[in-house]
C-alpha cells in the first residue's frame, strides 16, 4: 500500500517559491566577513529548520558545516549542560572525532593554560572530553582544580581557551582547504528563554572567532525574554525593553526574518491536497485556499497538521450520495479543521453546543449571530450564557475566516441580526430564513462531531464549572428544577439525552432531548421577558402534520390548553406548547408547584403524543 500523509521532516527543496532568499543567504554566508552571526527569525513552524537545511545542502562542499539541534540535546535532560554539549559537537567536528585527535586538542589546552585554567577545565573540558581529560591532567592538578579562581585568573582561562579554539578553527580550515566553519544552531526558540540566553552568551564568549559564521534559528521574543530574565529589566517598560534589543543587536549582526508573506501557499496547499488524494474541482480549490489563508496563514507545520487531520477524517467520513454532496462536505470538513487550529476556543463552543442541540439548530444560529455582531455587548452575552472567555481580539481575527466559512455552508450572518433581540418576535420572512439556515446547518452537524476527534481538548469539558453553594436562592431553586428534569430524561427509556445545561447567569432553564423512535425534540424553558414557563414539544414538519390532524383529540386526552403552531405557516419547526402565565419567580413555594405542574404536563404530552406517532 502506498504511504500516505505528510511528515514534519525539514524540507530539502523549496516548496514556497522563496528560492531567491535561500540562494542569497547561501552566497552571503560563503562570502561575508568573519566572525559573523546571522539569525533566521520566525514563529514556531514557519520553516526555519527547512531553510537552514537547504542552505547547508547548498554550501556543504565549500565550507566546514556543523549542525547543532538544541531541542534534541535538551530532551535528554542536558538542559543545564547545553552549552557544553554544543562545544563538544563543535570540537568533534573541527578537532576530529577520534580519541587521539581530541587528546591532542586538550594537550594543547593544558600546554597553553597550565594551572589557571583548572576550574574551567573541571567544569567545561572534562564534560567535553568525555573523561579523556583525566588522562592528561595529573591527580595533583585535579585536586587543585577545585580551588576557586580569582577574576583575573578566570578571565585568562577564558581567553586562553578562546585562543586555542581560534587556532584549531584555522588549522581545520587549512586541512580541509576551506576558508570558514559554518555552525547551524537549530530550535533555539524551543528552549526556555533562560537557556537560550545561556547558549547565546557562550557563543559570544568562546566562539567569536575569525573564519566562523553562526546561523541561528531563533524567535526574537525568546531572546528578549531571556535577557529580561537574566538582567532583571521589565519588558512592559519601553525604556527598559530597549536593553533587550541592545543585547540582541550585540549578539546578532545580521537578522533575517522568514519571508512568510511571500510564501506561495496556493501551490503548497494544492500539492499537499494531491499528496493526500484530494483533488478539488476548479470551483472548490480557491475556497480551500481562502479558508487556509484566513486561518492558518503561512505556517508550514500547521498546514501539515491540518492536511494530515483532513486525510484521516476524510477517510472516516461516510460516502455521500452524490459527488457534489461529497465535494461540499469535504470542503466543510476542511474548514472545520482550519477553525479548530485557528481559534480553538470558538470551535470548542460551537462543537459543544452542536452536541447539545439534537435536531434544533437555532442555538447555533444564535451563536453565529452573536459572533458576527461586531459589538462588545453581544460578545458579553455569549460569554455569560455559555461560560466561555472569548476575547474581542479573538472575534476580530476570526471574522473574515468565519464569513468565508459560512458562505460555503450557505448562511449569511447579517440576515440573523434579528436574533440578537430576544424581545422581538421573528417575522414570517425571518422564520423562513431560520428554517432555510437550519437545514443548511444540519448538513454540517455530523461533520462537527467527526472533526472533534482531532481536537486538542475535550470539548465536552469546555464549560466552566460553578459551585452549587455559590448560587443565590432563586438560582438554587432553578438549579433544583433542572436536576429534577434531568432525572426524568435519564430515567425515561424512550428518550435519548442530547443536551442538558443549567445557566446560573440567565433566567432560562432548558432541557432538550430527542426521541429515538419519533425524531422529535423537547425543550422546557423558563422565559424571562414575559414571566412564563412552558413545555415546548417540537417536530419536523412531516411528523407535525400527523400530530396536527389529531390536535383536538390530544387537547381532550391531555386535558391541557395546548398551543399549536399554525401548520399553514412556513416555519423552521413546528411545536406544541403548554404555557403557565404570570409565574411567581420570587416565591419559592409557589415555584415548586409550578415545577410539578410542568413536569406533569411534560409526561402527559409525551405519553399521548407517542401513541399518535406510533
Amino acid at each position: 500500500m502506498k504511504n500516505i500523509g505528510l511528515t514534519d521532516s525539514p524540507a530539502t527543496q523549496d516548496q514556497f517559491g522563496i528560492d531567491r532568499y535561500i540562494d542569497g543567504l547561501s552566497k552571503f554566508i560563503q562570502n561575508c566577513e568573519t566572525p559573523m552571526t546571522i539569525s533566521i527569525q520566525g514563529s514556531w513552524g514557519s520553516g526555519k529548520t527547512s531553510i537552514m537545511t537547504m542552505i547547508q545542502d547548498r554550501i556543504k562542499n565549500r565550507v566546514i558545516p556543523v549542525f547543532f539541534n538544541t531541542w534534541q540535546f535538551s530532551q535528554f535532560s542536558l538542559g543545564n549542560a547545553l552549552p557544553i554539549s554544543m562545544i563538544k559537537v563543535f570540537i568533534d567536528k573541527i578537532a576530529g572525532e577520534t580519541q587521539e585527535s581530541k587528546g591532542e586538542f586538550f594537550k594543547r589546552i593544558m600546554k597553553k593554560t597550565k594551572k589557571p585554567v583548572g576550574a574551567v577545565l573541571n567544569v567545561l573540558a572534562r564534560s567535553i572530553s568525555g573523561g579523556l581529560i583525566d588522562n592528561i591532567i595529573s591527580s595533583k592538578d585535579l585536586e587543585n582544580n577545585d580551588k576557586p579562581l580569582g577574576e583575573m585568573e578566570f578571565a585568562n582561562a577564558i581567553s586562553n581557551l578562546h585562543e586555542i579554539l581560534q587556532e584549531t578553527i584555522i588549522e581545520a580550515c587549512e586541512n580541509e582547504h576551506k576558508d570558514r566553519v559554518v555552525v547551524f544552531i537549530d530550535a533555539l526558540d524551543r528552549l526556555v528563554p533562560g537557556k537560550a540566553m545561556e547558549l547565546l552568551e557562550v557563543l559570544k564568549i568562546f566562539f567569536d572567532c575569525s573564519h566562523c559564521v553562526f546561523v541561528l534559528a531563533i524567535d526574537y521574543d525568546v531572546v528578549i525574554r531571556g535577557a529580561a530574565e537574566k538582567y532583571g529589566f521589565k519588558l512592559n517598560d519601553k525604556k527598559e525593553a530597549e536593553k533587550g534589543r541592545a543585547f540582541f543587536d550585540k549578539i546578532i549582526q545580521v537578522p533575517f526574518k522568514m519571508p512568510v508573506v511571500e510564501y506561495d501557499i496556493k501551490s503548497y496547499l494544492e500539492e499537499g491536497l494531491k499528496k493526500i488524494n484530494v483533488i478539488p474541482n476548479d470551483q472548490d480549490l480557491p475556497k480551500y485556499q481562502r479558508l487556509c489563508a484566513l486561518s492558518l496563514g503561512t505556517n508550514p507545520r500547521g498546514l501539515k497538521r491540518l492536511l494530515n487531520a483532513f486525510l484521516l477524517l476524510n477517510t472516516v467520513r461516510p460516502v455521500s450520495s452524490t459527488y457534489e454532496d461529497s465535494s461540499k462536505q469535504a470542503l466543510m470538513l476542511f474548514g472545520l479543521l482550519c477553525m479548530q487550529q485557528f481559534k480553538e476556543n470558538i470551535y470548542n463552543l460551537i462543537v459543544r453546543v452542536n452536541k447539545e442541540i439534537a435536531d434544533n439548530a437555532e442555538k447555533i444560529l444564535k451563536i453565529i449571530a452573536l459572533l458576527t455582531a461586531d459589538n462588545s455587548e453581544s460578545l458579553a452575552v455569549l460569554n455569560e450564557t455559555y461560560h466561555t472567555d472569548i476575547a474581542d481580539e479573538d472575534v476580530s481575527a476570526f471574522g473574515p475566516f468565519f464569513e468565508e466559512f459560512l458562505n460555503i455552508i450557505g448562511i449569511n450572518p447579517h440576515r440573523l441580526d434579528f436574533m440578537l433581540n430576544d424581545e422581538i418576535d421573528p417575522t414570517d420572512e425571518q422564520l423562513q430564513v431560520l428554517g432555510e439556515y437550519s437545514d443548511n446547518y444540519m448538513v454540517l452537524s455530523d461533520l462537527l462531531k467527526l472533526s472533534a476527534t482531532t481536537a486538542n481538548e475535550d470539548v465536552s469539558a469546555a464549560t466552566k464549572s460553578f459551585r452549587v453553594e455559590e448560587l443565590n436562592e432563586k438560582q438554587r431553586a432553578r438549579f433544583e428544577f433542572w436536576v429534577e428534569l434531568k432525572k426524568i430524561a435519564e430515567n425515561n427509556p424512550d428518550f435519548i439525552s442530547s443536551g442538558m445545561r443549567f445557566t446560573k447567569f440567565k433566567d432560562d432553564i432548558w432541557l432538550s432531548f430527542a426521541s429515538g423512535s419519533s425524531k422529535v425534540g423537547l425543550t422546557i424553558r423558563q422565559a424571562r421577558r414575559d414571566k412564563n414557563c412552558f413545555v415546548h414539544y417540537s417536530f419536523v414538519k412531516d411528523f407535525y402534520a400527523k400530530i396536527y390532524s389529531q390536535k383536538d383529540d390530544l387537547n381532550k386526552e391531555t386535558a391541557l390548553p395546548l398551543q399549536w403552531t399554525d401548520l399553514a405557516l412556513s416555519q423552521r419547526n413546528y411545536s406544541v406548547n403548554y404555557v403557565i402565565h404570570d409565574v411567581p419567580f420570587d416565591n419559592r413555594e409557589k415555584m415548586q408547584a409550578v415545577y410539578v405542574e410542568l413536569i406533569d404536563a411534560l409526561i402527559k404530552m409525551k405519553k399521548c403524543i407517542a401513541k399518535y406517532l406510533n
